[in-house]
């Protein structure tokens, strides 16, 4: 669903009737927000996520994220930004494995400045 809402607003700032400079900047500080906010929680909660609904429900969308970043290592954040099954599971995943915060916002950071210009 974000993907989708992005490419409307993204159609809207083309065409004039949001501010596209505006529009951008708002995306990408939604996009670091929002990982910062699942990389904390699954930093606080680690293995507990496990069992914390909708993981609980759904166990094998946390494996696909931590073989993800199993594989890339903390570059994971980055390149996950763009791979739309593991997109929101890799922060929660990154926090889990407690990857160091600094490493995971610079990431966290440059992969939204591209993401969010790309998706609209």
């Amino acid at each position: 669903p974000g993907s989708v809402m992005m490419t409307a607003i993204g159609t809207l700032a083309g065409s004039g009737i949001l501010p596209l400079h505006h529009t951008i900047l708002w995306a990408i500080l939604g996009a670091i927000l929002g990982d910062n906010v699942s990389y904390w929680i699954g930093y606080h909660f680690h293995d507990q996520i496990r069992d914390m609904w909708p993981l609980n429900k759904y166990p094998q969308i946390l494996q696909k994220g931590e073989a993800f970043f199993e594989n890339h290592g903390g570059k994971s954040v980055f390149l996950g930004r763009f791979v739309g099954p593991v997109r929101p599971i890799i922060p929660v995943v990154a926090g889990m494995m407690n990857m160091k915060p600094s490493r995971f916002m610079v990431a966290n950071v440059l992969s939204a400045i591209g993401w969010a210009p790309a998706y609209m």
